[in-house]
């Protein structure tokens, strides 16, 4: 494992910390990072997710370990860049960010989930948003149902919002509609500012878990800033990226958590 004094351990949540089929936390995973943190290592979670799912399961969970002195070296980033949650004065604190979306265009995606949402069984309206539009897998729909209703969702929303400026993106259990600025890289902007002016040791290795072609993006990032990069990709086989010859790409052998948990040698 890279030097603690100096690597950045930077997650995706749903797929690297979640199981993609309940969207539940993987426990072991939570309480590798938290040791680490407690070790002195410096973490990120870049994420779509919202505040206050990421407040209800991701928070909870490490505050579980009682251990909020180290929660300084922790940034959270939700909605892709929108804004970040950080420790200040005891608690943490929601900042916003130059990555929200206008709040036309998310009247505009709920609208059209609304009109069809009878064809849309397996997905819901994610209300916790402030800074994106997201419509979410529901937890207990399969999730071969809910890539079917995706595609379908994703062509309704490519017909009506043309005149948008906007992007769609398709994750592992949700659609996303962003602004074109935003995303996995927006949110590894974030971190890398946040990590240059948090401590006066230079942080010259970044490692990136993610399972998604928009994770890479966190990575080639990094490596455009001069940095040590790895992406740890725990996504199937099937999704493709195109590789930065600046980033090392490990594959374990197992997908989503529990590939997060084998590079770690962490146990369920």
């Amino acid at each position: 494992m890279s030097n603690y004094n100096h690597a950045v351990y930077v997650f995706d949540l749903d797929g690297v910390i979640t199981d993609p089929e309940t969207t539940t936390i993987d426990v072991a995973v939570v309480d590798h990072i938290s040791d680490m943190l407690a070790s002195g290592a410096y973490c990120a979670v870049n994420t779509g997710r919202s505040y206050e799912w990421v407040e209800s399961n991701v928070i909870s969970a490490f505050e579980q370990h009682d251990n909020s002195n180290v929660f300084e070296r922790l940034i959270i980033v939700c909605e892709k860049g929108g804004e970040s949650l950080l420790w200040r004065s005891g608690e943490f604190t929601l900042q916003p960010s130059r990555f929200a979306l206008q709040q036309q265009a998310c009247q505009a995606v709920k609208r059209i989930f609304e009109e069809h949402k009878n064809q849309l069984s397996a997905m819901f309206w994610d209300a916790t948003k402030r800074t994106m539009a997201t419509v979410e897998k529901k937890p207990e729909a399969n999730l071969d149902d809910f890539k079917q209703q995706q595609r379908h969702f994703i062509d309704l929303l490519q017909e009506q919002l043309e005149y948008f400026d906007i992007k769609i993106v398709p994750t592992v259990s949700a659609i996303d509609v962003e602004l074109p600025e935003a995303g996995k890289h927006a949110g590894a902007e974030l971190i890398y500012e946040w990590i240059v002016t948090s401590t006066d040791v230079t942080h010259d290795t970044f490692i990136c878990f993610g399972d998604s072609s928009g994770d890479y993006e966190m990575a080639r990032y990094f490596a455009a800033q001069g940095a040590k990069t790895t992406f740890v990709f725990v996504g199937k086989p099937s999704v493709t990226f195109e590789e930065d010859v600046r980033v090392e790409t490990i594959r374990p052998s197992a997908h989503y958590a529990t590939g997060t948990r084998e590079y770690f040698g962490l146990r369920a």
